[in-house]
């Protein structure tokens, strides 16, 4: 949690998949009783490890507008060899990224070794040839 989460504020994946587009939705988590929004806790985090729950977490931390991490979300056929691709490309640069299988294709990971300036992990990702 200390790694990952920048910020209390998360959104949650629905249960179910929408009846007529058959896709998974994320909403803002909030009370049922008084619509505030819910901050993240410990028993959110671990929900979600165990497969309970899918969450979506913000990489931007709001008051430093750093970044512990970067993650490529690509929810499509052959997401996992571009990604993998753009794993090769990264460690031409010197940059160790991590690809991993989801169910609708495939995420990669960098982990930062230190926060860096979200604007300069956005121009470095969006400049890369591939």
């Amino acid at each position: 949690m200390t790694w990952f989460v920048n910020r209390r504020a998360y959104t949650r994946q629905t249960d179910r998949p929408d009846e007529k587009s058959r896709k998974y939705f994320f909403y803002q988590a909030r009370d049922r009783q008084t619509k505030e929004r819910l901050a993240l806790n410990e028993q959110g985090v671990r929900k979600h490890l165990a497969g309970e729950q899918t969450i979506g977490l913000y990489a931007i931390n709001p008051m430093t507008q750093c970044s512990k991490w970067v993650a490529i979300d690509a929810d499509y056929d052959g997401a996992y060899r571009d990604l993998r691709t753009l794993k090769w490309e990264l460690e031409q640069d010197g940059v160790h990224a991590i690809v991993e299988m989801s169910r609708r294709g495939a995420h990669l990971w960098i982990l930062c070794a230190e926060p860096l300036p979200a604007r300069l992990c956005r121009i470095y990702i969006y400049n890369l040839d591939i």
